[in-house]
C-alpha cells in the first residue's frame, strides 16, 4: 500500500504542478488580452477621431470648391466686361480721331475711318458722334 500511496502522492503532485502551470498560463494570457484590448480601444478611438477630421476636411473642401467655382464665374464675367470695355474704348478712339478729322474739314477721311464700325454695337454717346460725322 505504501507503493500506492507513493504513486498517489506523485500523481497529485504532477496534477497540482500541471494546474499551477495552467493557472500561470491563463494569467499571462489574460494580461496580454487586457493589453491588446486597451490598444484596440485606443486604435478605435484614434480611428473615430481621424474619421471626424476627414469629414470636417471634406466639408471644408466642398465649401472651398464652391467658392472657387463662384470665383471662376466672376473671373469669366470680368473678362467679358474687359473685352466689351476694350472694344468700346477702341471704337471711341476711332470715333474721336474721325471727329477730329471731320472738324478739320477732312470729311472723306473721317467717313472712311468710321466705315468699319458696326453701328449696332455703339453706345448712345458713340452713336451721337457717329451720326454727327455722317
Amino acid at each position: 500500500m505504501k507503493k500506492n500511496t507513493k504513486f498517489l502522492l506523485m500523481y497529485i503532485a504532477i496534477l497540482f504542478s500541471f494546474a499551477l502551470v495552467l493557472i500561470l498560463f491563463a494569467g499571462l494570457t489574460q494580461n496580454n488580452y487586457a493589453k491588446e484590448l486597451a490598444e484596440s480601444q485606443g486604435i478605435k478611438q484614434n480611428l473615430v477621431e481621424i474619421t471626424e477630421q476627414y469629414q470636417t476636411l471634406t466639408d471644408s473642401m466642398k465649401v472651398i470648391n464652391k467658392q472657387l467655382e463662384e470665383a471662376k464665374l466672376e473671373i469669366t464675367d470680368y473678362k467679358q466686361q474687359i473685352t466689351k470695355l476694350t472694344s468700346e474704348n477702341e471704337i471711341t478712339k476711332t470715333l474721336i480721331e474721325a471727329l477730329e478729322l471731320h472738324e478739320d474739314g477732312k470729311n472723306e477721311e473721317a467717313a472712311e475711318k468710321i466705315s468699319s464700325i458696326d453701328k449696332e454695337a455703339l453706345t448712345e454717346a458713340q452713336l451721337y458722334i457717329y451720326n454727327k460725322i455722317n
